[in-house]
């Protein structure tokens, strides 16, 4: 049983180990993989690219195969630096995570955005309806909450409702004396709320590259992007393409 520490400086006092079992026919980056350490591959683990590279501290290694001389040069070669996805392990030694600073970082796009100064307009297909409806307090009452919610919108809402809204109306209804908005995409009733929040339209936009994924809040009336958020698509390591993670 073989053992892979990983560490992430040379003064990393607390590496990561993976055991390996005996005869495993596998690669470092493989067994980085399995213990959960991200190690990029920009070209799908093939050879091609830089991205990998791990520096060899201590331990057995196979000698550096020709991918290794093509990519990293004699010098670090020397210096016992390797492809992570060409070296087998072939028993216990510990690797540095080092991956070439031109390849290690990704540069995730965001920044303001506002609709108007490109001269669109935004068709979410999300309505908000403030409504203000009658709250059953007679025995006598014989309209059903239901009943009462869609007299108050206009005729062309859809008046079917998932189960999941039906059992939230009597709550929501009796909440704050029958004042409620109602949300609609596409005239399709989708959320139901107590009180007026009709002037609150937010919605999420997603752009899911081959590698990163930024997220956007926006208002939908104006368009106007309120928050942004990004991170590395998780399936870069496997590959700079999608193609290469086949």
């Amino acid at each position: 049983m073989a053992q892979l520490s990983f560490v992430s400086s040379d003064k990393d006092k607390s590496p990561r180990v993976k055991e390996v079992g005996p005869g495993a026919d596998t690669t470092i980056i493989k067994v980085g993989h399995a213990a959960g350490i991200e190690i990029s591959a920009t070209c799908g683990e093939r050879g091609r690219c830089r991205a990998c590279r791990v520096k060899v501290l201590s331990g057995q290694v196979p000698p550096p195969t020709m991918q290794d001389r093509i990519q990293l040069g004699e010098e670090e070669i020397r210096e016992n630096f390797r492809l992570a996805c060409q070296t087998q392990v072939i028993g216990d030694c510990t690797v540095l995570l080092a991956p070439p600073t031109e390849e290690s970082g990704h540069q995730i796009m965001g920044g303001d955005f506002r609709i108007e100064t490109v001269g669109l307009q935004l068709g979410s297909g999300i309505k908000k309806i403030f409504i203000n409806a009658e709250t059953p307090t007679e025995e006598h009452h014989q309209t059903s909450d239901t009943e009462e919610i869609f007299s108050c919108l206009p005729s062309e809402v859809d008046q079917h409702l998932s189960l999941f809204l039906v059992r939230q109306i009597p709550g929501i209804l009796r909440a704050k004396q029958g004042t409620l908005t109602i949300t609609t995409f596409n005239d399709r009733i989708i959320a139901i709320e107590s009180g007026n929040t009709a002037d609150k339209k937010y919605g999420m936009a997603f752009d899911i590259g081959t590698t990163s994924i930024v997220g956007n809040l926006l208002d939908l009336e104006s368009g106007e992007q309120l928050a942004s958020v990004g991170n590395i698509n998780p399936q870069a390591q496997y590959g700079g393409d999608l193609m290469s993670r086949i």
